[in-house]
């Protein structure tokens, strides 16, 4: 009888911690993902903004840029390795009246990206493990050990357009897939090839997963990083100074609170 009376109250106590953990569900992991960046020029006053919005995966599946009287709005697609496939970019003059659009495609050989598509317009894209480089005709970009972009040359290597000083801390896109994608992306809406130069546009050094500390640009030219973050660790601002300590932009950051799959 004391065997059974056990047996029972065991099945009850199980019954009951099992509603428990239904009615009291274990707290799910969450992350801070970007969704606005504000690029303010102190001198002239200029404003330039960025939206972005994420998908049920918490990948960036849509991106607005306004500069003055155009509203740059693209769309991302992506694969089942979260691998950006297709960028469709509608552009809105406001002061023409108009809009057109440009189509940008990639594809890979399982993670590794093989081939980028402008418009009508293919490039081959070759990549160098010995170096982690990605060559492209009009570019060479060169990656980090923690997966940032570090370096874009011209196509020989022998001249550099952008050199980033990544830190170790967090950076501002620390929860998203950072990839070759997005850099050939920010660097086409940058300038580097048709149809730039929209400067400013998502800065190249934008989808780093680290802290920038500063940036070279050909010649003597120099910008150093300033941040301050929130409670969470999230850097909110960025400031940006020249060699003379000129401070030529500031960055200001919000984020939205996401569950973590």
């Amino acid at each position: 009888m004391k065997t059974v009376l056990f047996t029972i109250i065991a099945a009850i106590l199980v019954i009951l911690a099992s509603c428990s953990k239904k009615n009291n569900p274990e707290p799910r992991q969450q992350g801070y993902f970007v969704k606005t960046i504000q690029l303010t020029f102190p001198t002239s006053g200029a404003i330039r903004e960025s939206t972005f919005g994420y998908d049920e995966k918490n990948r960036i599946n849509n991106f607005d840029f306004k500069i003055g009287t155009l509203t740059y709005k693209t769309v991302f697609a992506y694969n089942e390795l979260d691998l950006v496939t297709r960028a469709d970019m509608d552009v809105l003059n406001t002061a023409l009246g108009r809009n057109y659009g440009y189509i940008y495609e990639f594809r890979y050989d399982d993670d590794i990206l093989v081939e980028y598509k402008f418009n009508s317009t293919t490039y081959p894209v070759t990549y160098n493990p010995v170096n982690s480089s990605y060559a492209i005709s009009f570019r060479l970009y060169y990656w980090d050990a923690n997966n940032n972009l570090k370096r874009i040359t011209n196509s020989a290597g022998s001249t550099t357009y952008l050199d980033i000083n990544s830190l170790s801390g967090t950076g501002v896109f620390k929860e998203d897939k950072v990839q070759m994608a997005f850099a050939i992306f920010s660097d086409h809406l940058a300038g580097g090839t048709d149809p730039g130069p929209f400067h400013h546009a998502m800065e190249h050094f934008a989808f780093s997963k680290n802290e920038i500390g500063g940036f070279n640009l050909p010649g003597p030219v120099r910008y150093f990083f300033t941040s301050t973050r929130d409670d969470q660790g999230n850097i909110t601002t960025y400031e940006v100074k020249n060699n003379a300590g000129d401070l030529l932009r500031r960055y200001a950051i919000t984020y939205e609170k996401r569950d973590i799959e």
